[in-house]
């Protein structure tokens, strides 16, 4: 083989190494949607991750501008992170996730 051959097979076997290391996807119901929202202002959904335990699935989802329920000395709006309950009635609230408050 020559060098292009060689260059093109290697190629090849990055892509494939690169590309089979998982493939993760959303499934997005556009016919019956699941809505949540935060506070005007509080960049609720900024940044949200999917987790899964054994039955039980949870959205974690972060707004760093929200002023927390408990208040930081000094601090006006020190972001919160919520978790919110992924269940088949889809009622349940996002409730605030107690992150390090320092007395």
């Amino acid at each position: 083989m020559d060098f292009l051959a060689w260059t093109t097979v290697i190629i090849i076997l990055i892509i494939v190494t690169v590309a089979d290391t998982g493939t993760y996807a959303y499934l997005v119901d556009v016919e019956v949607p699941w809505v949540q929202s935060g506070a005007e202002d509080s960049y609720f959904g900024f940044s949200v991750s999917f987790h899964g335990y054994s039955k039980q699935a949870l959205l974690l989802v972060g707004a760093p501008k929200a002023s927390a329920s408990k208040p930081v000395p000094d601090v006006d709006r020190p972001g919160v992170l919520f978790n919110c309950p992924v269940t088949a009635g889809l009622s349940e609230p996002c409730l605030e996730v107690p992150v390090d408050r320092a007395e």
